[in-house]
């Protein structure tokens, strides 16, 4: 496990945890004098086994477990960590988290079904 690989993780990690609706879109247009220098565009978010993958390769000399995985019924990135004995310790977003994105999910499929009658 090197450092390099941890770093990896930790980004993708927060990456796939923060909040949605954290985007630049949100945000009010910068004059052009002040846009800042266009980047190249960012590779392609890795696959979850990839994700998995480097997980296990970061925590193959921890006692503890990282897990990650694709929510159901959101499709959002899930984060567990566990004890290594089963016992998950935390969990990106939380159980009610997702069970709330899923209610909100739900709510805005019905409120634009209705508008459309």
């Amino acid at each position: 496990m090197s450092i390099d690989s941890l770093a990896r993780l930790g980004t993708v990690v927060a990456h796939l945890t923060a909040p949605s609706g954290t985007t630049n879109a949100t945000k009010r247009p910068r004059p052009e004098a002040e846009q800042p220098e266009r980047k190249a565009p960012r590779a392609a978010l890795p696959t979850v086994e990839q994700l998995q993958k480097l997980a296990d390769e970061v925590t193959a000399s921890s006692p503890h477990t990282l897990s990650i995985s694709i929510h159901e019924e959101t499709g959002r990135f899930v984060v567990k960590v566990g004890d290594g004995n089963g016992e998950i310790i935390r969990q990106f977003p939380s159980e009610s988290a997702l069970g709330l994105a899923a209610r909100l999910q739900e709510l805005r499929g019905l409120l634009f079904e209705g508008s459309a009658a």
